[in-house]
This record gives C-alpha cells, structure tokens and sequence, in this order.
C-alpha cells in the first residue's frame, strides 16, 4: 500500500492498477529518470505474461492478414501493438473506439477519392477533415478523443495511399485497411479475454473505502490546520487525482460485465459526496468565532473516528454526534443577541448538518452497490470539456498544418513527402490532446531512434552473415517482446518502437524495407512530425490558455444558475466541478505554473458558491415564502456570481445579509425565521468566498 504524506499526516494510497507514475517536470528525455527506464523494463511475472499476450496477438494478426492475402497485412500486427494495454476493460473500450474511428475515416476517404480528382482539392478536404477531427479529439475525452483522433488520419493514409494507386483499386484499398483493423482488434480482444486478469469487486471495494477514509482525514486536518494555512489552497493533489484515477477504473470495468456497468452510479455518487464533502469542511473552517474553536475541534474528531470506521468498512458512521452538535448550535443561536455571532454559529450549524449528511452518503457509496442490485438514477458523465477556444484553437492548427504539408508535398513531389503528409494530422491529432506537446515529442523521437537502432543492427547483422534474411520473424519477436515489458508499465516509446520496427521489418508484401527507402521514410517523418510541433509550439500556448481561462467559465456558469439559465441540482454540479477539476489537475501535473494553482483554487471556491446558489434558488422556489423575502434572495441571486466585480456587490450582499438578520417579528412563524436565517447564512458563506476569490491573484502569464 503506497503512502503519501501532506503536513505531519501519513495518508494510505490503494495501488493504483497497472500504471507508472513519471515525475515529467524534470530536465530528462521525455520526462524519464534513469530509474523509470530500468522500473520499465525490469521483469515481473506481470510484465513476462502482459508481453507473452500482446506479442502472441500481433504474431496471429500478421498471420491471419497474410492468410487472407492482404498487401499491407503489417497493419494488423501495428493495430495490435497499438491495442497493448494492460487490463481487460479498457482494451475492450478502446478497440469498440477504435473499430468506429476506422470505419469513419475509411468512408469519409471513400468520399473523397471519389468527389474529386483533383489533388489539390483534396488535400483541402484532407486538411479540413483533420481539423474537424482535432476540433472533436480536443472536446471529448479518454477514449471519445482517441476515435476522433483515428478518424482523422485513418482518412489521410487511405487518400494517400489511393492518390498513389490506380482509380479502380481505391475500394479496395480503403475495405483492406478496415480489415486489417478488425484483424488486429479482434486477436487483441480475444487475447485479452483469454489471458487479461478481471476486474476483482473485492479490489475495488478495498481502494473505494481507502479513499473515503483518506477523504475525511484530509477534511479532518481542513479544519486542523485552518489558521495555520489558506483553506482554499489546502487542495491534496494525490487524492484529486486518485479519485479521478479510480472512477477511470471503474469505467474500463464497466466493459466487463453488466454487475459493474450497475455500479457506475454510485461510483459517481461516490466521488462527489467526497468533493462535497471538503468543500463542507472548507465552509465550516472560514467561520471564525469566540466558539468555533471548540466547534471545529469536536468535528475534527469525529471526522478521524468517521475515517477510521471507514477504513474498517464498518456498517455504519456514526453521525448522531455531528446532527447532535447542530442541533445544540441551532437551540443556542437563539439565545444570542450579536446577530454577527448568531449568523455565525447558525452557520457552523447548517454546515454541521451537511457534513453528516455527507458522511452518511459517502459511507454508504463506499460499498459500491457490493449486493448488485440495480440503481435507480444516475449522475451522467460529461461527455465534453465545454472549452470552445482550446477545441478551436487545436482544430485550426491541425487543418492549416495538414494543407501546408499537403501543398509542400505536391510542389517539392520528394517520395518521402507523402510520409509527411500522413504523419503531420497524425502528430497535430496527438498534440492536440496533450498538455506538454515537448514531452510528447521526446517520447516519439526515443522510440523512433530505439527503432532505428535495431533496424540498422539487423541489416548490418544480415550483411555481415550473422543472421539469415529468413530470421526476420525471429527477430521480431525478440524485440517486439521486450518492447511489451515495456508496455506493461505504460513506458510510451515501446508503443512506437513495436509499431515502426513491424511495419519496417515485414513492409510491404512481407519483404524487408531497404535501408535508402527507410531513411527516407523516416526524413518524411521527421518534418511531418516537425511542421506539427512547431504549430502546437507556437503562442498562445494551448494548456496556459485552457487554464487562465477557467475563472471566467466558472463565473459563467455561476451566473447561468443564479439567473436559473442552467437548472442543475448540487449532484450535478458537483460532477462538473470534479471533471473541470481533473482537467485543471493534468495541466498542473504537466505545467506547475502559478496559473494552475490559482484557477484550481478559483474552481474549489466556485464549488462552494455554486452549491450555496443552489439552496438559494431552492429556497426562492418555497411556496407561502414571504413576499419581502423572496424579493431579497431574487436580488441577492442577481448580485452572488460577480466575484470580479468592484466592492458594490459585496457591499449588496453584506446589505442582504444584514436585511435577514434583522430584528424578528414577535409573530413571525418559527418555520419562517429559520428559512430567513438559513438563507442569510448562505449569502454570508457566499459573501466570505468571493472576498477569498478576489484576493486570490489574477493568473499571471506563465514564464517561457
């Protein structure tokens, strides 16, 4: 069990499943320390059999694409290298993408060769499919992104290939490589069922209560630590990341079988009740009072005792204590003439209230459905990143690097352009999608030069007499298979070096690539690879973009719930702060640049300001609510999102508060009042998050 350690604490961390950790920040190729190469390449029993799998179904998809007699039948030991990932889940979730991704770009490429004859014209259409698919790779994510992607040049290489070809073979060569495809995910599939272990429930269920309890130890030290550090930076990155990395997981294993797909609902349950749960904490922790002290110092205990029983997979976590705590708060309000004081401890009891319920939703989403019954309702996943300008940006430097290639390849008509041009959609696809175009780059060009190595040894072995031309497959294997060592700890540069040294070494036709023609492939792939970089280099830098724009998305979409735009519950609002999140926590992970860190702690307070305007809207909706009340909370809702606004909108806030804190009607029902003071707390809670939000520092520009 790994262990990480935030402050004095000592947290646990369930293994995470078949995944190596890289520190990218670090001034080595590809982000790689000398220990992660040998951590690599180092065999396990793991690793010898994950090798033995992925090489076992590339040998059948070049034996049966030579079987059936297919010219290019290399394609289907590539696409079964491409497919070498460890577990079962997400290599049945990535071949189903991958099957749509051909089959679209092959008919998409039909379409073309077939409109026009034109070649300049169709590399205009190649060009702008590739940015519709770097537009579409950019806004979906995991595997919706990687279909986009193989759309996108599936397309390319099928138009090449068949602006090379005579006219009455470009059918045939689009349906060949359809098939090739479909060989080579239907060995990989089949391998990984037979010989990919599954998906244990027992496993997930001990990393989901591992979590939780490190998710309430975290909230625990929250409230710990709350005058010695900045609440709303007190953000533990393992724990983010951790929770997305396991609700991944769980949407590979829902591929396996039906008893997980069930389970996806409280998986997502799961993950929210546990951001809600800090963000609970974090509220409680702002409210400083002669009794908070004391008050957040019993939360804190039963926080630790509510981790422990947690980890110990109790039936239940004992929350009378904290509904106790608020109910005793609430009965001493009353007595308070300070109406300052009174708001406090009203609100120190509200967030009492929600941290049991909390509580309560995480203990019982810990066991994650473990009877199999079937859930009613779901939190959906959010398909898309809603970020417009990083899409657009992505898709119109894919389109102008295809067309700029494509033309170069025409005029300078050098055979190795038309590797160029395959290669320039392939790489902006990739780049597109990554955080750190530079890393990506280093990665491919270590597995290219790996691969270049071995080829180059294998022809001088061959001309030398130590090896026989017909010791090819032999030799494949033996490298292939190291390759797959590699694989196994997701080390990327095996992926390219399995690939190239496949299509190397069988070519065309099964016949050896002769080392001028490989060169010269590989010049085009160079300056395909080259032209792509320097346009996803080039200002503004599309991670700095996506994240110094996450404020202002956050306060858009503040203000579509306040004005009642985006009716969503706090369910799903949580969910969407939890992939915005995700996506901010890549591009940190990737770039640590200050820029990050404030946009992250911009969306952790727009969590709590977003969960606060929903109660208010809910509480507006009330009916027999008081005409003078309602009025305040219709104005208050107007004012709440403008967190960048001058002072006049605190100063209306403060004004609000101060009206429904005012002196009680004699006669006013007790019901009545304890909405009143309910919704004074909340646009308190609101008030003290946007003065944390403006002196939060606007998001410099990062170094270069």
């Amino acid at each position: 069990m790994k262990r990480f350690k935030c402050g004095s604490i000592v947290y646990r961390q369930p293994p995470s499943l078949y995944t190596m950790h890289f520190d990218i920040r670090r001034l080595t190729p590809g982000g790689y320390r000398y220990e992660d190469v040998v951590q690599a390449f180092r065999m396990e029993p793991r690793s010898l059999l994950f090798a033995f799998r992925v090489t076992l179904a590339a040998l059948l998809a070049l034996w049966l694409g030579q079987l059936f007699h297919f010219r290019d039948f290399y394609w289907a030991g590539v696409t079964a290298w491409v497919m070498a990932i460890p577990g079962r889940g997400v290599v049945f979730q990535k071949a189903g993408y991958r099957a749509a991704g051909t089959a679209i770009g092959a008919a998409i490429a039909f379409c073309f060769l077939h409109l026009t004859p034109a070649p300049h014209l169709l590399v205009f259409l190649i060009g702008i499919w590739a940015g519709a698919c770097g537009f579409m790779a950019c806004r979906y994510r995991r595997f919706r992104a990687y279909s986009a992607q193989l759309s996108g040049y599936t397309c390319s290489i099928i138009c090449i290939v068949g602006l090379q070809a005579p006219e009455n073979l470009v059918t045939g060569f689009a349906l060949e490589r359809v098939a090739l495809v479909m060989i080579g995910l239907a060995c990989s599939t089949l391998l990984a069922w037979a010989f990919a272990p599954k998906m244990r429930s027992e496993s997930l269920l001990e990393q989901a209560r591992d979590w939780a309890a490190n998710s309430t130890k975290w909230a625990s030290d929250i409230l710990r630590f709350a005058g010695q550090s900045d609440g709303e930076s007190s953000v533990n990155h393992e724990l983010w990341a951790g929770l997305s990395e396991f609700e991944n997981t769980f949407v590979q294993a829902a591929f396996e079988s039906k008893k997980f797909r069930r389970r996806l609902p409280v998986v997502r349950e799961f993950v929210c009740a546990q951001i809600s749960l800090l963000s609970s904490v974090r509220a409680l922790a702002r409210l400083k009072t002669g009794s908070a002290d004391s008050t957040h110092a019993e939360v804190t205990d039963i926080l630790e005792e509510a981790s422990a029983a947690l980890r110990r997979d109790v039936d239940t976590v004992s929350v009378a204590r904290l509904e106790q705590l608020s109910h005793r708060l609430l009965r001493d309000s009353r007595d308070i003439v300070d109406l300052n004081k009174r708001l406090a401890v009203v609100s120190m009891a509200e967030r009492c209230r929600d941290i049991a319920a909390l509580l309560r939703r995480i203990s019982v989403s810990s066991r994650l459905n473990a009877d199999g019954a079937v859930v009613a309702g779901a939190l959906a996943a959010l398909p898309t990143h809603h970020d417009w300008q990083v899409s657009l940006s992505a898709g119109l430097r894919t389109a102008v690097s295809t067309v700029v290639m494509g033309l170069l390849w025409l005029k300078l008509d050098w055979p190795g352009g038309a590797y160029a041009f395959v290669f320039t959609p392939i790489a902006c696809l990739l780049f597109g999608t990554v955080t750190r175009p530079d890393i990506a780059m280093q990665r491919f060009a270590i597995g290219i030069l790996c691969m270049a190595t071995a080829f180059v040894l294998w022809n001088a072995a061959v001309s030398i007499g130590w090896m026989r031309p017909t010791a090819v497959v032999p030799f494949l294997i033996s490298a292939t298979f190291l390759g797959g060592i590699a694989l196994s700890k997701r080390f990327t540069p095996a992926m390219d070096f399995n690939t190239n040294l496949t299509a190397l070494l069988l070519g065309t036709t099964g016949s050896l690539v002769s080392l001028p023609t490989a060169i010269e492939q590989g010049m085009g792939v160079v300056l395909g690879m080259a032209i792509s970089y320097a346009a996803f280099a080039a200002p503004p830098d599309i991670a700095s973009w996506r994240v110094r724009h996450v404020p202002a998305r956050l306060l858009t979409m503040l203000t579509s719930i306040s004005s009642d735009r985006l009716c969503i519950d706090r369910q799903s609002w949580e969910a969407r702060i939890s992939d915005l999140v995700g996506v901010i926590m890549i591009e940190m992970r990737e770039k640590d640049f200050l820029t990050g860190r404030d946009s992250l702690r911009k969306c952790v307070l727009a969590m709590d300001i977003g969960i606060e305007l929903i109660r208010l809207r809910d509480l507006s909706r009330i009916n027999g609510l008081p005409c003078g009340l309602t009025t305040i909370l219709e104005s208050a809702l107007r004012f709440a999102p403008f967190a960048d606004a001058p002072d006049d909108a605190a100063a209306h806030l403060r004004a609000s508060v101060e009206q429904l804190t005012g002196p009680s009607d004699p006669g006013e029902d007790p019901e009545q009042e304890n909405l009143r003071w309910t919704a004074a707390e909340a646009l308190d809670g609101i008030e003290r998050c946007l003065h944390n939000w403006r002196e939060t520092p606007r998001a410099a520009k990062p170094p270069v």
